[in-house]
C-alpha cells in the first residue's frame, strides 16, 4: 500500500510532462519513507506515514489481500478500470493471478474507466473526480448480472 502511494505521486508528477528536480528528490524521500513502514511489523514504534501510523502500516504488512480473497468461500467479481492510476492494471493482474484456479472468481478489466468507474479518455488526473457525472453503465450491468447469477 505505501508503494502504491508512492506510485500514484510519481504517475501524477509525469502528467504533464517531466518531474521537476525538486518533484524527483521528494518522491525518492517518499520512496525511502515506504521501504521503512513496509519493513514495520506489529510493535513497532516510530513516525507513520501519510497520515496513518506506523502501527497501520505494520499491520497492512502482515495481511496479503490475495490469499485473503482466495480464502473465501464465496464467488467474487473483481472489476478494474483501464484508466486508474490508483489501482492500477498491474495490482488488477495480481489478482487475477492469485486467484486465477478459482472458477467462481470473475477478473473484468473495462478499459476506458477510471478509478470511480466513469468513462474517459487519455491519462486519467485527479481533475476527472471533480466533474459530475455517473458510474459507466457497464459497470452497473456487470454487477447485477454477477448477483443475479445462479
Amino acid at each position: 500500500m505505501a508503494d502504491i502511494t508512492v506510485e500514484q505521486i510519481e504517475y501524477l508528477s509525469r502528467v504533464n510532462g517531466e518531474p521537476s528536480a525538486e518533484e524527483v528528490e521528494r518522491i525518492a524521500g517518499l520512496k525511502a519513507e515506504a521501504a521503512r513502514v513496509r519493513a514495520a511489523r506489529p510493535g513497532d514504534e516510530g513516525p507513520g506515514f501519510f497520515c496513518a501510523s506506523l502501527g497501520y502500516w505494520a499491520d497492512l504488512n502482515v495481511h496479503d489481500p490475495i490469499e485473503a480473497a482466495a480464502g473465501l468461500a464465496i464467488p467474487i467479481l473483481i472489476l478494474q478500470g483501464g484508466r486508474d492510476y490508483q489501482v492500477t492494471t498491474e495490482d488488477f493482474s495480481r489478482f487475477q493471478t492469485g486467484l486465477a484456479t478459482r472458477r467462481d472468481v470473475q477478473c473484468v478489466l473495462l478499459p476506458r474507466l477510471n478509478h470511480v468507474f466513469m468513462t474517459g479518455e487519455g491519462k486519467s488526473t485527479p481533475v476527472e473526480y471533480d466533474r459530475a457525472g455517473h458510474v459507466d453503465a457497464e459497470v452497473v450491468e456487470r454487477i447485477a448480472d454477477f448477483v443475479l447469477a445462479d
